[in-house]
């Protein structure tokens, strides 16, 4: 792991993106953990993955105290993971800081991307060129933020979304199969 300071600039224009260092220290002193405390558990869970890691694998307070900044940008998929795994993150913490680290989220944690992830991918970008796709998510939200949402939430949004999006490509091929045929295409 390189320790280069710089300031990240995130790819998203999004206002509602909040850093995920940022995230990270919130998180990290809302479980009353110093810097130190955090970086002990890092090793610990570190350790657990590769017993033969190098002691310069493990980042200082420093490194910490500059990812919560959000000055540090070389930090490896990886580092993130065990980062997140350190502080106990749920899932859907660490895919809240994958998203705000402009990391794939359906990627294993060293970055490979498993035939699921990739099928996932595939069905997600299917599903977010569609106009049924918006107009269903609007209706969800009506007002309220992604994190007011639970697991539950996600789940029924996602068939309405399925259901919507069947509903909507049901209609297409019958009205170009429809245009097809009238100019003599094949059936």
């Amino acid at each position: 792991m390189t320790n280069r300071v710089k300031k990240r600039k995130s790819r998203r224009s999004s206002q509602s993106t909040q850093k995920w260092g940022d995230q990270i220290r919130q998180w990290r002193e809302a479980k009353g953990w110093s810097r130190a405390e955090l970086i002990a558990r890092y090793q610990k869970k570190l350790e657990g993955l590769n017993p033969d890691y190098q002691f310069s694998e493990i980042p200082s307070e420093t490194w910490l105290a500059r990812v919560e900044r959000d000055e540090s940008v070389e930090v490896s998929r990886l580092s993130i993971h065990v980062l997140c795994d350190a502080l106990e993150c749920t899932p859907n913490q660490l895919m809240t800081i994958m998203i705000c680290a402009d990391r794939n989220i359906l990627a294993d944690p060293n970055g490979e991307m498993t035939a699921e992830g990739e099928l996932l991918a595939h069905t997600v970008t299917s599903l977010q060129q569609s106009d049924a796709t918006r107009k269903v998510i609007q209706e969800c939200l009506r007002g309220r933020q992604i994190t007011d949402l639970h697991e539950d939430d996600f789940l029924d949004t996602l068939l309405e979304v399925i259901h919507a999006v069947k509903l909507e490509r049901a209609r297409l091929p019958m009205l170009c199969g429809g245009t097809t045929r009238a100019l003599g295409g094949a059936d």
